[in-house]
């Protein structure tokens, strides 16, 4: 689900995002439109000065979310938001030469100033049974919690950050019309590695142009590989 929430930092208002601001805002739970097709859903926010439009679809195993964003917004940030039905202490993201894991408690003042991570193409919640991949290719900013579900079960809630719209030291920063996906299945890492490869070089035939002198040229078309 979508959530809007208040982004008004103490200070460095273009990279900063404080840890009160996570806990404002609202759940946008009535969109404007829902229409369906045969493998399609596609739904429409619109919320302030913003228009938000995603087309869900169920492929291979895993579920697509392309999202069009109109985004013109101040001092708002837009996240996604993922309930989990997990019990985990900790959550794997991948960073430039692999991925780690990083705690997801606060039970010291360090994890607590955790709030918001870095992740590259995809993070990973799990269980030793089983877990859920989230993959982008375009996203960085992560947070994810423990939480409690209606039921009295733990469950953990990644959050994705969308859009932010600091009025400092670009009145205009971040402002305009954005596309991306976001996938989510059941996997473990080795899942969340292919997603995150598949949506950021999608596999198809690509033009290769070699120089075999100085006077001749000559083009083939290679595989690309994940």
């Amino acid at each position: 689900m979508l959530q809007l929430l208040r982004d008004t930092p103490r200070e460095w208002e273009g990279w900063d995002i404080n840890e009160e601001d996570q806990r404002s805002g609202r759940e946008l739970l009535d969109p404007v439109s829902v229409l369906m097709d045969d493998d399609t859903v596609a739904i429409r926010h619109e919320f302030g000065a913003a228009v938000a439009e995603v087309r869900i679809r169920v492929v291979d195993g895993r579920v697509d979310l392309a999202y069009a964003i109109d985004w013109h917004e101040s001092q708002k940030l837009l996240k996604l938001a993922f309930p989990v039905d997990v019990r985990v202490d900790r959550a794997a993201s991948e960073i430039q030469f692999g991925h780690l894991d990083r705690p997801i408690h606060h039970n010291t003042s360090w994890d607590a100033a955790r709030f918001e991570i870095i992740a590259h193409r995809w993070i990973q919640i799990g269980e030793p049974s089983w877990g859920v991949a989230i993959a982008n290719n375009v996203v960085y900013g992560h947070d994810i919690r423990t939480a409690t579900a209606p039921s009295g079960r733990p469950k953990a809630v990644a959050r994705l950050s969308l859009s932010r719209a600091p009025r400092y030291p670009d009145p205009g920063a971040d402002r305009g019309e954005y596309e991306f996906t976001v996938s989510l299945r059941p996997g473990g890492i080795p899942e969340a590695i292919a997603d995150g490869y598949r949506q950021s070089l999608p596999s198809g035939p690509m033009a290769v142009a070699i120089s075999w002198s100085a006077s001749m040229m000559r083009t083939v078309t290679v595989p690309r590989r994940p």
